[in-house]
């Protein structure tokens, strides 16, 4: 058998038809060619209006607003950066290996940071940064730091420092210094902080000593340093994150473990209703709803839920008004995972956003066509979340 030596233009029309008698096949059987993906900034898989503020590789956390609104700061990979929020280079605040856990303060021009302590177990040292064009050293101001939360508009923090076996001491941080302690040591490792409306008084979660103790929420006079018992949860119940403290009553997440490993599908939110001992169901919620993370809006007038409306729904990031007690989604996704640590959400001080870390969540591998950079939703990043009116 002969075969007849093909020109090039004969070729190619031969390989059209080809494709095209292929691609035919594949559209009558139902099969359809898949768009490539856009490359560039994403953020439409949380809803409208959401835009990502990192980018990138890297497991990245605790963001934390400047006082005016402009820089973002995060921890990535153990080490402390920021960024203009309308920008993307960023500078960086501590070493690489620094092993920093959580930002407690940024006023944009120094930072509190919550760093690895080894010798000291579950708690950590509190550091300060004030970065240069040449230098990322920071400074100790307080080891021995088990939690910590900012409080007013200087960027001052009230921090819970382990002061001995089983007890715990509150100070108040101003930049480099501690500036008081308050009253006598509690007994307990205090594990959440908030300020009430007033200024006076705080609300902090404490694990008492023993291991079968129950967890408690106190009240804390800033005066005197004296405390009583607000709530004492049933062995085995335990409080996720700080509880908030709100004009409507003290809010809180409490839950037990659900048996399989997992730890949010029991965790429901709680309220405590002023003037009340008694914590009820928050209201406005549903009796369905499974709160992992909250955090009240600079005002006080919102709650930021971390949750999932029912079992089988997809984790949103939910804001809770207090005054009507009304629920809305922020976000809209069923392909996000939304990291439910308290400490990974962020108000704005305008009160009109919300920052949260989130990565895409797939089962199977998937091919990407866009740049390695582009492609920020395989890993952990912050998106901005707009929640005002």
């Amino acid at each position: 058998m002969q075969f007849r030596k093909l020109s090039k233009p004969a070729l190619a029309a031969m390989l059209a038809a080809f494709l095209a008698v292929l691609l035919g096949g594949c559209a009558a059987s139902g099969e359809v060619s898949i768009s490539p993906l856009p490359s560039g900034e994403r953020g439409s898989e949380l809803g409208a209006g959401v835009r990502p503020l990192s980018h990138g590789p890297g497991y990245k956390g605790s963001p934390a607003w400047s006082l005016d609104g402009e820089r973002i700061s995060f921890t990535i990979d153990g080490y402390v950066v920021d960024k203009p929020l309308r920008g993307r280079d960023t500078r960086r605040w501590t070493a690489r290996d620094f092993g920093a856990r959580e930002i407690e303060a940024n006023t944009g021009r120094s930072m509190l940071i919550l760093g690895e302590d080894d010798e000291s177990g579950g708690s950590g040292s509190l550091y300060r940064s004030l970065p240069s064009e040449d230098s990322t050293e920071v400074s100790e101001v307080a080891p021995g730091i088990l939690t910590a939360e900012q409080v007013g508009e200087g960027g001052a923090i009230i921090a819970a420092l382990e002061s001995g076996e089983d007890e715990s001491s509150l100070l108040l941080v101003r930049g480099d210094e501690v500036e008081r302690t308050f009253g006598d040591a509690v007994e307990g490792s205090v594990a959440g902080i908030s300020l009430s409306p007033n200024g006076r008084r705080l609300a902090i979660s404490v694990a008492p000593p023993g291991e079968d103790a129950a967890s408690e929420i106190r009240i804390f006079e800033l005066s005197d340093g004296s405390e009583s018992e607000l709530v004492s949860l049933e062995e085995g119940r335990q409080v996720f994150g700080a509880p908030q403290w709100t004009e409507a009553g003290i809010y809180f997440v409490s839950g037990t473990e659900d048996g399989s490993g997992g730890s949010s599908s029991l965790y429901r939110l709680y309220r405590v209703p002023n003037g009340s001992g008694e914590p009820e169901s928050a209201p406005g919620i549903g009796s369905d709803f499974a709160a992992s993370g909250i955090k009240l809006s600079p005002d006080g007038s919102k709650l930021a839920i971390i949750g999932r409306l029912h079992a089988n729904s997809p984790t949103n990031l939910h804001i809770l008004d207090l005054a009507a007690d009304t629920l809305s989604a922020a976000t809209s996704s069923e392909d996000m995972d939304i990291r439910n640590n308290p400490r990974d959400m962020s108000w704005s001080p305008d009160g009109e956003s919300v920052a949260i870390v989130a990565r895409s969540s797939f089962s199977s591998p998937r091919v990407r066509s866009a740049p390695a950079d582009g492609l920020l939703e395989e890993f952990y990043n912050l998106y901005e979340v707009p929640v005002g009116e």
